[in-house]
């Protein structure tokens, strides 16, 4: 498994760098014309959640029950791992920006 996992990263890394290529490539000519917050949900971020699946990991997103999505919310992602953004993607049923 170990030689496995040695072979697949290089992929893994690859395949993630071109999902984000493409989530670019389709944002780009969309950007000028349309808000970001009107397309988001629509384009780059089930693009973007798909790096994820190249971990070759199963990904599951839960729910609290109270959870909201029409409601504005804070969403703090702890960034320890690169894949936070991705995950968020994946995750947050509504636009987005992040803060610095």
């Amino acid at each position: 498994m170990l030689i496995f996992r040695a072979i697949w990263s290089p992929i893994a890394w690859t395949l993630a760098f071109l999902i984000m290529a493409l989530a670019l490539l389709l944002s780009l000519p969309v950007m000028p014309f349309v808000r970001f917050e009107r397309f988001q949900r629509y384009v780059p971020a089930p693009i973007l959640s798909a790096v994820l699946y190249t971990t070759l990991s199963r990904v599951t997103y839960r729910y609290d029950p109270r959870y909201e999505p029409k409601r504005a919310s804070v969403y703090c992602a702890n960034h320890t791992s690169m894949l936070d953004a991705h995950a968020c993607c994946g995750a947050i049923r509504r636009p987005f920006c992040g803060l610095e």
